[in-house]
């Protein structure tokens, strides 16, 4: 019975996804406002539709992108573009605050720290209209059995969900996610959800400039003020031992 659940679901990917791989790459500016680059990779999908219709890889991978090329201009706006790369939908969205995620900033001496929080992750459906929202991933607190079942079953024969995070200044700490000292960017792979529950946190910092200039012109100041006394101190005391001439 087990085996029948993870079937369907694979079944279901295939049928509603047509892929094997997603990736996310969302890139926040320091203002809130980001854009989000969607890419789904269709290759082992395609090997499989070719087989089962008999019909050579090349001939549907040129179905593939002549339909796909065509959904792609139909979508098309100020905020949203479309572009084929070989067996590759690209999508790239520019998104604000709101909806799907929370921005914060505030500043501190002698940083900018950054706060953001993924409620939702956009699925978008790609056909002659582009449908946002229809299947969109709840990061939420609870998950049940069947939806972890699932989630566990993609990771293991090979599915790639990731969502990669590009922040303004260096990753100070997230909730959870992989990312190296001293680097921007964390990778969170969305079939581990179900272990992470919730929204997902992630804080960066980044040095004030401002106030780092405002240290730095103070402290010129008072090197040279102190040389300067030093100077000045050195001279009066040297004066008093010159003798007076006659």
């Amino acid at each position: 019975m087990k085996i029948r659940k993870y079937a369907v679901f694979m079944l279901l990917l295939f049928v509603f996804f047509g892929c094997t791989e997603y990736k996310y790459i969302h890139e926040i500016n320091k203002d809130g406002n980001s854009v989000l680059t969607i890419k789904v990779e269709y290759s082992k999908y395609l090997e499989m539709a070719a087989e089962s219709e008999g019909k050579t890889y090349s001939e549907k991978v040129l179905e593939f992108r002549e339909e796909k090329e065509e959904q792609c201009e139909k979508i098309k706006n100020e905020n949203l573009n479309c572009e084929i790369e070989g067996t590759e939908v690209i999508l790239k969205m520019n998104m604000v605050p709101g909806e799907y995620y929370e921005f914060e900033k505030e500043e501190k001496i002698p940083d900018y720290i950054y706060i953001l929080k993924i409620n939702k992750i956009p699925n978008p459906i790609l056909e002659d209209n582009f449908i946002l929202g229809k299947e969109d991933i709840e990061l939420k607190y609870n998950y049940t059995d069947d939806e972890l079942a699932s989630l566990k079953a993609a990771k293991e024969v090979g599915f790639v969900a990731e969502y990669i995070i590009t922040m303004p200044g260096v990753i100070e700490k997230s909730n959870w996610g992989e990312y190296k000292e001293y680097e921007n960017s964390i990778v969170f792979d969305l079939f581990e959800i179900g272990e992470n529950p919730g929204p997902i946190i992630v804080v960066s910092k980044e040095r004030n400039d401002f106030y780092f200039y405002i240290v730095m012109i103070v402290g010129v100041v008072l090197f040279f003020t102190i040389i300067y006394n030093l100077f000045l101190k050195n001279w009066k005391k040297e004066k008093r031992k010159r003798p007076l001439s006659k």
